[in-house]
């Protein structure tokens, strides 16, 4: 007589929406989940958007209670801060095994109160807000963080990068939570199945020296213009000038920025159509007439339900659509830009004055797929992206058995497709562990 050894518990790598979304469907059927985020904080790529397209509707209040959710289930459980290092076992039965990196910061003791913001000497870059402003040294990930627990980065900390003996946020802390002698710490789990969603990464666009990234201030990727469009970022939701602090009189937008080019990713970004549209408009509705908006395309794509409406809303708003990528941008001495584009359309090289160039950079793979590919034994496409089994007859399947991809992940795609995805692949790791168990039955029977 054989017997079968099946988990019930699920892995889900990946804290944005695709892995809220799967973790709560799949613990409010039963299952016991383990919740695997790489930063501080669950919330992903959707926590730093200001709206989303085509309803324009606040994505913290779509995300949020989700968040606080996800948190509160007694089945789930989160591992933030940490990365999967092992996986091994056969089908219905893997071992995990889970690197945590020390926050100097006990999450059971943090309340959140943020005293030791205020007394921290140490000004750094702010990474969730894409360095349009500066924080601590500890500090929160995210103004929406989940779990609210402080961080201290070891690089910038005085004490703990050895540069002088600093306890201003040991002394303030009445909670007794820094912990400076905290060390990273293992943690093995077994599971039934697996879920991937570990999100994708956006195109660096100093690569394209053309443009003017990282070279010229007023050159923002569309991610930090989201930022900068929620009220609680940067700027407290102001479109300004990051030269001069005042209100853009021109923003033009450039799309499909390392996307659909030979030099770098030839496929297409799936949203930077939509994104640039819904970014268009809120910059109209927010400024009004005085300021001109140009958008620079390929070919605008608007597949969605609801999307060419929406397109045909920004062109009956007065967005100049430009059939043309800009060849080049470059500063005047007054520090305003200028931006050179092919227009296709009227034939014609066009030079438009900007205050504000916006670039759409691509949806494109994560550095860190290679190394996680050999983790789970799960092929790379040719485009970078996870492989999935079958594109049509097994979409959400890897080629190993009861681990599924679901997400950016696998290639470039909105918020409502990747929301569908996770609530499909929870069903399938509940098919999937359900046949596993009915089989092991009938092998003790």
């Amino acid at each position: 007589m054989r017997q079968a050894n099946i988990k019930n518990g699920v892995l889900v790598l990946g804290g944005g929406i695709a892995g809220i979304q799967a973790s709560l469907d799949l613990a409010n059927i039963g299952f016991k989940v383990y919740l695997v985020e790489k930063t501080p904080s669950i919330g992903g790529r959707m926590a730093q958007l200001d709206s989303i397209f085509p309803t324009l509707e606040p994505s913290i209040k779509l995300l949020m209670p989700k968040m606080v959710d996800v948190a509160n289930n007694p089945r789930v459980e989160l591992i933030t801060y940490s990365e999967v290092v092992g996986f091994s076992g056969n089908s219905g039965n893997y071992e995990v095994t889970v690197v945590r990196k020390p926050r100097y910061v006990e999450e059971e003791k943090c309340t959140g109160c943020g005293k030791c913001l205020e007394v921290c000497p140490v000004s750094i870059p702010d990474e969730f807000n894409r360095g349009l402003c500066r924080t601590k040294a500890i500090s929160f990930y995210s103004p929406y963080a989940i779990p609210k627990v402080a961080v201290i980065n070891p690089e910038y900390c005085l004490r703990l990068s050895g540069k002088e003996p600093c306890d201003k946020c040991l002394e303030v802390c009445e909670s007794k939570a820094i912990n400076f002698e905290q060390k990273t710490e293992k943690i093995t789990f077994k599971v039934g199945a697996t879920i991937i969603c570990v999100g994708a990464e956006i195109f660096d666009a100093s690569k394209a020296a053309e443009l003017g990234y990282g070279r010229l201030k007023n050159v923002i990727s569309h991610l930090e213009f989201e930022r900068m469009l929620d009220p609680s970022g940067p700027t407290c939701g102001k479109i300004i000038d990051l030269n001069t602090g005042k209100t853009p009189k021109s923003i033009v937008f450039v799309l499909c920025v390392g996307c659909r080019d030979k030099r770098f990713y030839e496929h297409c970004c799936n949203i930077g159509c939509m994104v640039s549209i819904k970014q268009a408009i809120t910059v109209r509705e927010r400024l009004g007439y005085d300021v001109d908006i140009y958008v620079c395309f390929n070919d605008i794509r608007a597949y969605g339900r609801g999307y060419e409406e929406f397109y045909e809303k920004a062109r009956s708003l007065g967005i100049n659509f430009l059939a043309g990528i800009p060849a080049e941008v470059r500063e005047s001495p007054d520090g305003s830009l200028y931006v050179g584009v092919y227009e296709k359309i009227l034939n014609r090289l066009l030079e438009i004055k900007a205050d504000l160039v916006v670039l759409i950079n691509g949806i494109v793979p994560r550095n860190d797929y290679a190394k996680l590919s050999q983790i789970f034994n799960i092929p790379l496409g040719t485009d970078g992206f996870f492989l999935e089994a079958h594109p049509k007859l097994k979409p959400l399947e890897s080629p190993v058995p009861g681990v599924f991809l679901i997400g950016t992940c696998q290639g470039p795609k909105g918020i409502a497709e990747t929301i569908a995805q996770a609530s499909g692949a929870a069903a399938k790791v509940m098919t999937y562990l359900s046949a596993l168990g009915n089989t092991s039955q009938e092998l003790l029977e």
